[in-house]
């Protein structure tokens, strides 16, 4: 496992309040074989990873396994969460005025179907932009779906769900 993402299945684990005993049970392994992917003794198989996201509440911890793990991380672009709905709301923010002028400058060099020579460069770089507004969208659908399933945010704002009243 990558040096830089030691413990990530412990961590998520402990985060969700989760005793190790209660986590295997949930995941139906071991005791034993949970501690072993904890400690980096043995790889996580991906229907596990699945799992734990799953039960630990946190949808990153399968996109990070994958990325590390996967023949198609090549595909996966690195993602950073917000931090906070005011991150949110920025990052969202940052990527619509990023999007149209990269459309603007594909539709040039497309204009006439093809990417010439003089245009690759050029089209390169928009296509890496576009990259990294598909990781912004990606971290802010994730985050937007963790506050719907959790139905509050980190700073305790709740959004509940419009009630018929008291009968």
């Amino acid at each position: 496992m990558n040096n830089n993402c030691l413990n990530r299945y412990k961590s998520s684990r402990i985060s969700a309040g989760i005793t190790q005993e209660r986590a295997a049970e949930l995941l139906g392994v071991s005791t034993r074989s949970l501690c072993d992917y904890e400690n980096d003794h043995m790889k996580v198989p991906n229907d596990i990873a699945a799992s734990m996201a799953e039960i630990y509440n946190n949808p990153m911890l399968e996109w990070l396994h994958l990325r590390e793990n996967s023949a198609i991380s090549k595909y996966l672009p690195e993602v950073a969460m917000p931090q906070g709905n005011g991150d949110m709301a920025y990052q969202l923010i940052l990527l619509q005025d990023d999007l149209a002028p990269t459309v603007s400058t594909i539709k040039r060099i497309m204009a006439n179907r093809q990417v010439d020579s003089h245009e690759k460069a050029e089209f390169c770089q928009q296509i890496g932009a576009m990259r990294r507004m598909a990781a912004g969208l990606l971290a802010l659908i994730v985050y937007a779906e963790q506050i719907e399933k959790e139905g509050e945010t980190q700073y305790g704002a709740v959004i509940k769900p419009k009630s018929a009243g008291r009968v």
